[in-house]
């Protein structure tokens, strides 16, 4: 029985460090109009420059994904 509740409870943690590994980050950026012309040459998606430009002027919370593509881009 130890054995059975040893092996639970090592399950257990292994899939909660699987989960909270896939979790994503978000990253804070202040939106600017030389940022939102980098952005779309970068080639983001419409949905994310829409969302920049209704922030423009702020900071916004983006992905890690997006923050990536905007740091590959030379954007940021």
């Amino acid at each position: 029985m130890r054995f059975v509740r040893t092996g639970f409870i090592l399950v257990a943690v292994a899939s909660a460090s699987f989960l909270g590994a896939g979790v994503a980050q978000a990253a804070t950026i202040d939106v600017t109009a030389d940022l939102l012309t980098c952005a779309a040459g970068v080639g983001l998606d419409a949905d994310t420059l829409a969302d920049l430009r209704a922030g423009i002027g702020r900071s916004v919370e983006v992905s890690a994904e997006t923050e990536a593509e905007l740091e590959a881009g030379g954007c940021l």
